[in-house]
């Protein structure tokens, strides 16, 4: 009976970072599959000694680009290294190793466009400080520059420190872009803190100022206000391919210079629903609805916030948007459930619950009437599931 063949390898990533943890799971998923006896450490501290380094007794080592310095500390090591980066030509490769990176400008484009394709004509990036620790962040700003230069749109760009966005160099710069405007930020963080400030000087979100950010970082949605538009990088894949050509490098296989993956996922959430309207108490109206629709709120609710009456706005309403105030709110609680059920597993219940239905049987008739479609169906459908559910109602 023949062994399963032994490889070791390390893992220089950075674990705090949500690129690297996503790489790790595509790692992952690459050893489980394959027929072969892995042993894998993950170094905690990337920013180790030399010698920690001379003393290397593994395989292989995937390491990533976007740390400063460890490029000068790998060339102690004399075993094959595929390194990651989130830029495609990270600085930090001074000894021209193969590597895997993320299609920046790819990511930009599939940002850019998304806001474009919602009527907006004016433009900004929010990045981070012109250093070569955030080089990826400034290939993402070279290539908002690059492609919106073609279409002649007004844009603005803003770079800020990481502890520096509460400052009154973002407030100012807020106030002053032309509105509406889209924003592509460089990270869903970034775009969480422009979403914050916009609050805090009263600017709307999305009527006044849609955003966009880039990772799809869980913590970042759990933690705005408003539920964040991202492009999702394939980080997954990137590990996926990063492991496969380290493999390739082991056996004594050539492989590319370099692989870029460009991002095929973009969530459009409603930090980006922008829609075109002009009578600022539809746009008043449009955003207590997007952020309160869930809670239960009616008609007359949004009538008290707005200090004006049925008669006064429904025309106004109906003539900017198409449906009354009543079909508008109906609408986004469908979108809500639509989105848990698509994208989840939480439990029927639950996205009653979260969508602001009173109860599971009123969701149900809300489904059976627009999509003809019980909850635990139209989910079945859009996850492509066939595993039981109870749907007790």
């Amino acid at each position: 009976m023949m062994c399963a063949e032994k490889l070791s390898i390390t893992l220089l990533l950075n674990t705090n970072k949500i690129f690297d943890r996503n790489m790790i799971t595509g790692i992952a998923q690459y050893i489980n599959a394959s027929n072969i006896n892995w042993t894998v450490c993950l170094e905690e501290d990337i920013n180790f000694t030399n010698e920690h380094l001379r003393d290397f007794a593994g395989d292989g080592i995937i390491a990533s680009f976007d740390t400063a310095e460890l490029g000068k500390k790998l060339q102690h090591v004399n075993v094959p290294i595929i390194g990651v980066s989130g830029s495609i030509s990270p600085q930090n490769n001074q000894l021209a190793l193969p590597y895997v990176a993320t299609d920046n400008f790819a990511i930009i484009e599939m940002a850019y466009q998304h806001l474009k394709t919602k009527g907006l004509q004016n433009f900004a990036f929010y990045g981070l400080p012109q250093q070569s620790e955030f080089c990826w962040s400034l290939e993402r700003e070279k290539a908002f520059s690059s492609i919106i230069n073609k279409d002649n749109y007004p844009h603005s760009i803003h770079r800020a420190g990481v502890n520096e966005h509460q400052t009154s160099a973002l407030h100012n710069w807020l106030i002053n872009l032309p509105k509406p405007v889209g924003i592509v930020c460089a990270t869903d963080a970034r775009a969480k803190q422009i979403i914050n400030t916009c609050e805090q000087l009263s600017l709307l979100v999305p009527q006044q100022v849609a955003v966009i950010g880039i990772d799809n970082d869980d913590i970042s949605q759990s933690l705005s206000k408003i539920a964040l538009s991202s492009v999702q990088h394939e980080c997954k894949a990137m590990g996926f391919k990063a492991v496969q050509l380290l493999h390739r490098l082991i056996k004594g296989r050539n492989v590319a210079a370099q692989t870029i993956i460009s991002p095929t996922t973009i969530h459009a959430r409603q930090s980006s629903d922008y829609i075109s309207l002009h009578d600022p108490d539809v746009m008043q109206a449009m955003h207590f609805i997007q952020n309160n629709a869930t809670r239960g709120i009616k008609v007359d609710q949004v009538l008290y916030h707005l200090g004006v009456s049925r008669s006064t706005i429904e025309p106004r309403f109906i003539d900017e948007v198409g449906h009354t105030i009543h079909t508008e709110i109906h609408n986004r609680k469908v979108e809500k459930a639509c989105s848990h059920l698509a994208q989840t597993s939480i439990t029927l219940k639950e996205v009653a619950s979260i969508a602001g239905y009173p109860s599971l049987q009123y969701m149900y008739s809300i489904f059976k009437k627009r999509f003809n479609l019980t909850p635990k169906q139209y989910r079945q459908h859009k996850q492509n599931v066939s595993e039981p559910e109870c749907e007790t109602i």
